[in-house]
């Protein structure tokens, strides 16, 4: 009997967001969980990003924002400067292109809120354009932002059982669950261990 892998050997999973956070994300663009978005390249530098960045092409909201795209991540200095763009009102886009040239600033904003790019709408109601009622404006922050939103990566896990035990078709990973709490003290945080 052929084994296929050992213990110790490594797997990738994928892992892929939460619907809840995927549905509430794609809503402030205007676009519904079930639309289909065709990525049309303005320019020869974006045909080529748009081809190389691994988003099919039409990509479904509810694939694009559970499966690809990682908004789970922190929003980086890049991001919210892009976003402070689409903001109404000026002392939300001051705050937010200072978050965006002081690093310090922005570490300091993350820790103490918890900012994430799935919730950065929280943090700024008037970047949304839920208020709007308009699509239009919507599918272009969108975007502007597409290629600049971090991808879901693989995670790798050991492998803990044997070929030789269960078989070469199932296997077990070896994963623990871990809780921190942040720099402040105050936020507490979950997150899991892997080899």
């Amino acid at each position: 009997d052929l084994e296929f892998y050992e213990p110790g050997d490594h797997v990738a999973v994928y892992p892929s967001t939460n619907e809840a956070s995927a549905r509430y994300f794609a809503s402030h663009f205007g676009i519904n969980f079930d639309d289909q978005l065709e990525l049309v390249p303005d320019g020869a530098d974006a045909f080529v990003s748009i081809n190389d960045s691994g988003i099919p092409n039409p990509v479904s909201a509810d694939y694009l924002f559970m499966k690809i795209v990682d908004i789970n991540k922190e929003p980086t200095s890049e991001l919210l400067q892009i976003l402070a763009h689409y903001v109404d009102d000026d002392e939300s886009k001051k705050q937010m292109l200072e978050l965006s040239l002081n690093e310090a600033v922005r570490r300091e904003w993350i820790v103490s809120t918890g900012a994430r790019i799935s919730n950065i709408f929280d943090h700024f109601p008037t970047l949304s354009t839920i208020h709007l009622a308009d699509k239009s404006t919507g599918i272009a922050l969108l975007e502007s932002i597409l290629l600049k939103l971090p991808k879901l990566r693989a995670r790798y896990y050991s492998v803990s059982s044997s070929p030789q035990k269960v078989g070469n078709n199932v296997f077990s990973l070896t994963v623990g669950r871990v809780t921190w709490r942040g720099g402040d003290n105050k936020n507490m945080y979950l997150g899991f261990f892997f080899h």
